[in-house]
């Protein structure tokens, strides 16, 4: 089996992309909503 400081080494890399892949999804929704947003109004 795989020792705990892997998972350690895992969860410190998984921390540091996630808030890297969340951040343009949640820009790109923004922009989408406030595009469709705006091609209702």
């Amino acid at each position: 089996m795989s020792d705990p400081r892997q998972y350690a080494e895992i969860n410190r890399s998984l921390l540091v992309l996630i808030p890297k892949v969340e951040q343009p999804v949640s820009i790109k929704w923004q922009l989408s909503s406030f595009y469709s947003f705006w091609i209702r109004a």
